[in-house]
């Protein structure tokens, strides 16, 4: 499986959409890295999916839960750049109309894609506009 931390949305994008992280306040145990190091919690999608981060190699994984029960780890891309990483799910000429900012026919095509998605355009421009 594949997952992406699109860490200026604080979002994890996983089968194909977008979850929102529930921050963690402190240092709070999360396993144990390859690298033998301990991971600390970063963020949790409901009681399901816990993000963990090495405190020396800064590996990021998720860990799926079930009924609180462990099925398994993977490890997981952090991405910086939101522009880079939205033009791996949308078009350009999709990325452009959320950039535009038209509310033409373009324009809300993307934006119920992204509804679909689990992300709303105004959550992309805040992000955008600050770089």
């Amino acid at each position: 499986m594949k997952a992406y931390l699109v860490s200026p949305l604080q979002k994890l994008f996983f089968n194909e959409r977008f979850f929102d992280l529930t921050g963690i306040d402190g240092k709070i145990f999360g396993g144990f890295c390859s690298c033998g190091c301990l991971m600390y919690q970063k963020g949790w999608v409901k009681n399901w999916i816990m993000v963990a981060e090495c405190e020396r190699c800064w590996r990021t994984e998720i860990f799926l839960f079930e009924n609180g029960r462990f099925l398994e780890r993977f490890e997981v891309e952090v991405v910086e750049d939101v522009e880079d990483f939205l033009s791996r799910i949308l078009t350009k000429t999709e990325i452009k109309a959320i950039l535009n900012g038209k509310r033409d026919e373009e324009y809300r095509r993307v934006e119920k894609k992204l509804e679909e998605l689990n992300l709303s355009v105004d959550e992309i421009l805040k992000v955008l506009r600050r770089c």
